[in-house]
């Protein structure tokens, strides 16, 4: 959760999600995300991002939270992380896999839960020669864990280098969860009924499903769980100095931190063990 600036006047440019419109840009080799109006994806990032650091044989985007400067005569949070795609290589998406095979995705409707991971993992073996498996199954244990709740097909990505070789992209853009969105998860609700309340993707709707379709193909993550609570321990005693004292941004930190350990509590064993 390390916090670091890049003291520029920010000219956004516009962009879409899944969730609509969020604001991103690039300056020089980072990459920068603008948090919606009702979201905390700032925070929810650099949070997972500090737990990926303390997961074995995982490699991820690592995201930092920026001070709020002007962004169009605005003063708005921003997060950002560096280029993770290496030079010579393309980045593309599995939603960019399956519509080489199958144009019209909506073929690919009844085919659900289990069955459309697998049919994923038959057409990215198909097209890219490489299996991911075991990419897959890292992806969903970890939302599992962070009820992660945007995991659609533009989020799963490879990487394919000059002569047509690809591998899995580093894990990415978990903004999110953590029950980042007040719009859909405000303060003032239990935290039980928010969690009761987000659903996973993209093979089900269900965390418990997701982690169900991989649990016989890949064991649980590796986690060094006493480092991680330590910093995430000291994280709790300085929570004014990743929110820059904004009053709500540090009950929102201070609920992400619970939600997780709480969640770490719960599936370990399933989705994760200790190193």
């Amino acid at each position: 959760m390390l916090i670091r600036t890049s003291n520029n006047e920010y000219s956004a440019l516009p962009d879409t999600t899944s969730k609509g419109t969020q604001e991103k840009w690039v300056v020089g080799n980072r990459f920068y995300k603008l948090d919606p109006i009702s979201g905390y994806d700032s925070l929810a990032e650099a949070l997972v991002s500090e737990l990926e650091s303390h997961i074995v044989d995982l490699d991820f985007v690592d995201y930092f939270i920026d001070v709020p400067n002007t962004v169009e005569g605005e003063r708005r949070r921003v997060c950002y992380s560096e280029n993770c795609v290496p030079s010579g290589y393309t980045e593309v998406t599995l939603h960019k896999v399956l519509l080489s095979v199958y144009p019209d995705l909506k073929v690919l409707n009844k085919c659900v839960g289990k069955d459309f991971l697998e049919r994923c993992i038959e057409v990215v073996k198909s097209q890219l020669g490489y299996n991911p498996v075991k990419y897959f199954a890292k992806v969903i244990y970890l939302d599992s864990i962070t009820l992660n709740e945007d995991r659609h097909l533009n989020n799963i990505s490879f990487l394919i280098n000059k002569d047509g070789i690809a591998t899995y992209m580093p894990i990415l853009d978990n903004g999110r969860a953590l029950l980042s969105d007040l719009s859909k998860y405000p303060l003032e609700r239990s935290i039980l009924s928010c969690i009761r309340r987000v659903k996973s993707k993209p093979f089900s709707t269900s965390f418990k499903k997701q982690v169900s379709y991989v649990a016989d193909l890949y064991p649980p993550l590796v986690i060094d769980y006493e480092s991680f609570k330590e910093v995430i321990e000291t994280a709790k005693e300085n929570l004014d100095t990743f929110t820059f004292k904004d009053v709500v941004a540090t009950k929102v930190l201070r609920r992400m931190i619970l939600v997780l350990l709480q969640n770490l509590k719960e599936q370990e064993g399933l989705t994760w063990v200790r190193k």
